[in-house]
């Protein structure tokens, strides 16, 4: 479009682009002068006025009524120029209601992520490939004992109970490989009071639309009360991983096989093979006297109640 300023200011020409893009004509335009405004949704006439008295080559962005009553979402801009040695503006509109929709969508997206990352009742952060905790909500906090500005100034890394923190590395390695698209573990974790407490770990990895690492996703649900803590004990004198270990205290708790690979998120088979382990390294033949060398040597903890007998 191009709009004549002097002598009398008017439109002085009306491209056919004006039809697919708001359904009027451009005669339409040359027979109603005040159509250009006419059009503007009366929620952005204001605005579009004050913005042209301030700046008459600034760039609009607003809502247009097409002719057929569709409410668009329109760019119009605009630059002065000299026709036939008279002042004009002319202006380009463009029709950008896919992208305004396609960012409203995008934020409103990032909006309840927001709020369910602050408000999630289990632990959240959004963690850097290094490691770096970048974002914390107050689940998180509470379950650390730390601020937020304290779990911002340091790593998973620092907060991981040692003898969890190799399995932590291996499954983040692979992640970041491409051999896996995330993983979920239990680990322990040492509170700013010293205590040791157990979560269970569920990470994603976020990539860049080229496929490169950006940051990772963590949830954190505490299990503590559901796992007794494993005494601190150096695992290789005995040959054993801390999952075997995991095992024998469920044994110890009364779990049976499928109960067990329930709660630790593995098939019976797997349980299986690593109490056949068991009962090889600590020398015995039944599940409880794995039991029962497991806590004479300090390995567990047999709760009040009687062992349970063998399966």
């Amino acid at each position: 479009m191009r709009y004549r300023l002097e002598p009398q200011p008017g439109l002085e020409f009306v491209s056919p682009s004006s039809l697919p893009i708001l359904g009027y004509r451009p005669d339409e335009f040359y027979a109603s002068p005040t159509l250009g405004l006419e059009i503007v949704h009366p929620e952005d006439r204001e605005r579009l006025e004050v913005e042209c008295t301030r700046d008459p080559e600034a760039t609009f962005v607003g809502r247009a009524i097409r002719k057929d009553g569709r409410v668009r979402w329109i760019e119009r801009r605009q630059k002065k120029v000299a026709y036939r040695r008279r002042p004009y503006l002319e202006a380009t509109l463009r029709d950008i209601t896919v992208h305004h929709e396609a960012a409203e969508a995008l934020r409103e997206s990032e909006l309840r992520f927001h709020t369910a990352f602050e408000r999630a009742p289990i632990g959240m952060a959004l963690v850097a490939v290094e490691g770096d905790l970048l974002k914390v909500n107050e689940s998180l906090c509470a379950f650390l004992g730390y601020s937020e500005d304290e779990l911002c100034r340091t790593s998973w890394q620092a907060l991981t109970h040692p003898d969890d923190l190799l399995a932590d590395l291996a499954s983040v390695e692979a992640t970041l490989a491409g051999r896996i698209d995330g993983y979920t573990m239990e680990k322990r974790y040492i509170r700013k009071d010293g205590e040791t407490v157990i979560g269970r770990l569920n990470v994603s990895l976020v990539r860049s639309p080229e496929g490169e690492p950006r940051y990772f996703i963590s949830q954190l649900e505490d299990i503590t009360s559901l796992r007794p803590v494993m005494p601190s004990v150096p695992l290789d004198e005995f040959g054993l991983t801390q999952r075997q270990l995991e095992i024998l205290q469920l044994l110890a708790n009364g779990k049976s096989t499928s109960e067990i690979a329930e709660a630790l998120h593995i098939s019976k088979t797997t349980v299986r093979n690593h109490i056949a382990h068991l009962l090889t390294i600590l020398g015995v033949h039944t599940r409880i006297q794995a039991i029962m060398a497991g806590n004479r040597l300090g390995l567990i903890r047999i709760p009040d109640n009687e062992p349970p007998e063998d399966a």
